[in-house]
């Protein structure tokens, strides 16, 4: 019998080490589970079919079937997942968790990209991101070459004999016949007549996301090579990881420029010839002494030969913007390609951040046919036929015709092999699997634990109840 006062210390030794440990485990998996993201954001788009090419969809432009659409998670060269467009172009990923993904559409054979290929985009839990492509066609031209070959060689050969009463007869030679010059007369027939132009960049290292290409000098304010962190009110590259930077955005402000140059041969035979930039400007400068600027240099004397784009004062649109000009005049030449920023010193910042920079050459898919006759050699050395009585036709001979073009290569996606989407989807799916397998430990734990705890708890309650009984 116990007295007033008196505890038994085992059992209320037994019982706060209990609760210790259930503690203890409470708080190494319970944060575990607790967070836990949720996979149910989603990232969902169109491609369509750009007529117009100007980068918007309009109005009655078509959305474009079985075009393959890719997804990265930021940081993994291979893709999380790959998908196709539906008959009415639209494609969805769905059950992602939160986090940074890249978006990549892979241009549909005899298509080129009118807005740009990749997009970078954050997803939050639960949220749902649109990202849209516009792709217009590059129509191959079939050349139809119809000759229609006319050769009509008429010999006429009028044998006359006259008899007079002297039993001389005098034979009249045959006249030397004549055989006409085979005429050919091609009609290549070319259709359909839209715009027949594939397209190819010649910049290296558009998207800076290597160290080549590129010429940084090193001036006072340095220009590099920047991600995210490096953008002011929350930018961030237009694509992928980096951009360049030119110019300055801390309040440090010496007189400088600040530039990126790349030298460029733009090819004498293109067809068309066009500069595409994108530019993210930034300026507290209000008095027009600092500016932005795209020029095209000479190669040999650095003077300006082409001004492409000036702000004076500098743009502060703190948003990626997209320029394009067109170099098809300057066809045959080289030019250093010439980005650059100049600060004044007074303190006013000025800055400009440069992303997928492209030069686009763009060719006829088939240039003129180029018909070669072949006509047979027993027609180059016409032989008189031998003079008969009777008039010889002489059948007319066929002339071959030959043609010959050129069908360069166009720019478009690889199909992927099945085996590999095959284990790209798997690999998905194994994703997926673990997070719930995860999660599904973790309440496993939990319940073993509760488990454990009801029956040391009932055991230390009947023990109780033992000893005061």
């Amino acid at each position: 019998m116990r007295q007033v006062g008196e505890f038994s210390s085992p059992l209320r030794g037994r019982r706060m080490g209990g609760m210790l440990f259930f503690l203890l485990l409470i708080s190494l998996f319970l944060p575990a589970g607790m967070d836990a993201q949720t996979p149910n954001a989603v990232i969902k788009g169109i491609v369509w079919r750009d007529e117009n090419r100007n980068g918007q969809r309009d109005a009655g432009e078509p959305g474009l079937s079985h075009v393959e659409i890719r997804l990265y998670r930021e940081g993994d060269p291979q893709p999380l997942s790959i998908t196709y467009t539906d008959g009415f172009g639209h494609y969805t990923f769905s059950g992602l968790l939160p986090g940074a993904y890249h978006v990549v559409e892979v241009d549909p054979p005899n298509y080129v990209s009118s807005t740009v290929n990749t997009w970078h985009l954050v997803l939050d839990e639960g949220g749902v991101a649109e990202v849209n492509f516009g792709d217009f066609p590059v129509i191959l031209l079939t050349p139809t070459a119809t000759p229609t070959p006319t050769f009509s060689p008429t010999p006429t050969i009028t044998p006359t004999a006259t008899s007079t009463p002297v039993p001389t007869a005098t034979p009249v030679p045959p006249p030397t016949p004549t055989p006409q010059t085979p005429t050919v007369t091609p009609t290549p027939t070319l259709s359909p007549t839209p715009w027949p132009a594939w397209c190819r960049n010649i910049v290296r290292n558009p998207d800076f996301e290597s160290d080549e290409g590129w010429q940084l000098p090193r001036t006072r304010l340095w220009p590099a090579y920047v991600g995210p962190f490096a953008f002011p009110n929350g930018g961030r590259p237009h694509s992928f990881q980096r951009a360049v930077r030119l110019g300055a955005t801390a309040p440090i402000d010496p007189p400088s420029y600040s530039s990126a140059s790349q030298l460029i041969t733009l090819p004498a035979d293109a067809r068309t010839i066009t500069l595409e930039y994108w530019v993210w400007t930034f300026s507290q400068d209000d008095n027009g002494g600092d500016r932005q600027e795209v020029l095209l240099l000479d190669p040999e004397t650095r003077r300006v030969r082409v001004r492409v784009w000036q702000a004076i004062p500098a743009q502060n649109a703190r948003k990626w913007e997209r320029h394009t000009f067109d170099l098809t005049p300057y066809r045959g030449q080289s030019f250093i390609l010439y980005f650059n920023v100049y600060n004044e010193g007074d303190n006013r910042v000025s800055a400009m951040f440069l992303d997928d920079v492209r030069v686009w050459v763009c060719y006829d898919v088939f240039p003129t046919p180029v018909l070669i006759h072949m006509p047979d050699l027993q027609h180059n050395n016409p032989r008189p036929p031998t003079p008969t009585s009777t008039p010889s036709t002489t059948p007319t001979p066929t002339v071959a015709a030959k043609k010959t073009f050129f069908r360069p290569a166009l720019p478009g996606g690889r199909a992927t092999g099945w085996l590999e989407q095959v284990d790209r989807q798997v690999r998905s799916t194994l994703m997926l699997l673990n997070i719930y397998l995860a999660r599904a430990c973790v309440l496993g734990i939990l319940v073993l634990i509760a488990l454990v705890l009801g029956i040391t708890l009932y055991s230390h309650w009947k023990e109780g109840r033992r000893e005061e009984g």
